[in-house]
């Protein structure tokens, strides 16, 4: 009995001890636990108060940067090429080929990269080499500056670049018909573009060629040759 009643004290003394590590871990966990809420708190409502700020900020930035728009389009050219040589008709082509574009409001920018066939007819028989119809692939560059005239219409005027990549003649004679024409040409643009809510334009634009593309490899024949053109397309804005 003498030894039993020395070990209970001893065992509820071990189990006082626990609890009051216990009780001290808890007291500890309890205080950390409440700090990092309150700090969770506090953080969220300075990030929520932040955000609701920023809104008008951020709205600010969207607003004032511009409309970025993607399209491709694919049309018709009627071209005629002046002087003396050439045959004064309009003869009709392909045009096709991808825009890009920056819009704010009712002024923007566009700039498009465009592969296009032209048709000419010679006059002069005298030189079988180089007398018949021709057809002229180019490259297009143009850079149009728009305004928005009326809902859904906006004007374009600007400078287009063109580089020459093949010449054939349809005859059948001599293809080294190339050098007829200057490798690259600078021409004006005047036109129109309809842009409707479904993605879709059309348009309609004068090209008046600002180079006289006459190389000058035919002896004798020195007169100047601009281009005349009206375009006809259509197309679809990706974005």
């Amino acid at each position: 009995m003498r030894f039993i009643s020395k070990k209970i004290p001893k065992q509820r003394k071990i189990r006082y001890d626990y609890c009051r590590i216990y009780l001290y871990i808890c007291k500890k966990l309890k205080k950390t636990f409440m700090k990092h809420t309150l700090l969770l708190t506090v953080f969220t409502v300075l990030l929520f108060s932040a955000a609701i700020n920023a809104q008008p900020v951020v709205g600010a930035v969207v607003k004032a940067v511009p409309k970025i728009d993607i399209g491709i389009k694919l049309g018709a050219d009627f071209e005629q090429l002046n002087g003396s040589t050439w045959a004064q008709a309009y003869k009709p082509g392909i045009i096709g080929g991808v825009s890009v574009g920056l819009h704010k409001h009712r002024v923007g920018v566009q700039a498009e990269f465009l592969l296009n066939t032209s048709r000419y007819t010679m006059k002069s028989v005298f030189d079988s080499i180089k007398t018949g119809d021709y057809r002229a692939t180019y490259f297009d560059i143009p850079v149009l500056f728009e305004y928005k005239l009326i809902p859904m219409v906006w004007l374009q005027v600007g400078p287009q670049f063109s580089s020459l990549l093949s010449v054939k003649n349809l005859n059948g004679f001599d293809n080294g018909a190339t050098n007829l024409f200057k490798s690259g040409t600078f021409s004006g643009i005047v036109g129109a573009e309809v842009r409707l809510p479904v993605h879709i334009f059309a348009g309609v634009r004068y090209i008046l060629g600002l180079t006289n593309i006459n190389n000058e490899s035919i002896p004798g024949i020195t007169d100047a040759w601009n281009q005349h053109i009206i375009q006809l397309y259509v197309g679809f804005k990706i974005i």
